[in-house]
């Protein structure tokens, strides 16, 4: 594995815990703004902050040798992630659907904790031999 491999690696791990750590504060601003101590915009912007570090995220594990499953998770997470501004932009037309943004966060969490823990770094490969083992003599 080459250094720069295993440097984004790193960094695909760091931004997917980073992501995981940022859902709660997500959390916070929406509840602050539903008792008024701030305005949507914090959530909203914060929001799509998250939104493409995610991105950046998925992108970059298809760049490290992880495994096709970690890159899954990555892309999952993406998913529900465009769900969830499907539902606030579904809001004015279906209000009724705008509830499943609660929901939906908790499954965010749960696919966000996945992809974190999972996101490793992988072990270099053993070093090759340099010689040949020695012949074996068998006499009889």
């Amino acid at each position: 594995m080459n250094i720069v491999s295993k440097s984004l690696a790193h960094v695909v791990r760091a931004f997917a815990w980073a992501i995981f750590a940022s859902l709660p504060v997500q959390v916070y601003f929406a509840g602050a703004f539903v008792f008024g101590a701030l305005s949507v915009e914090w959530h909203r912007r914060f929001g799509v902050l998250i939104a493409l570090a995610t991105l950046l995220t998925a992108l970059l594990s298809l760049t490290t040798r992880t495994t096709r499953e970690n890159a899954k998770k990555h892309w999952a997470l993406v998913g529900i992630v465009l769900v969830q501004m499907l539902i606030v932009w579904l809001r004015p037309k279906f209000p009724a659907v705008s509830a499943l943004h609660v929901p939906n966060t908790g499954l965010l969490l749960f696919l966000a904790r996945r992809a974190a823990v999972h996101a490793k770094v992988p072990a270099a490969a053993p070093a090759p031999r340099l010689s040949k083992p020695a012949l074996e003599v068998v006499t009889a």
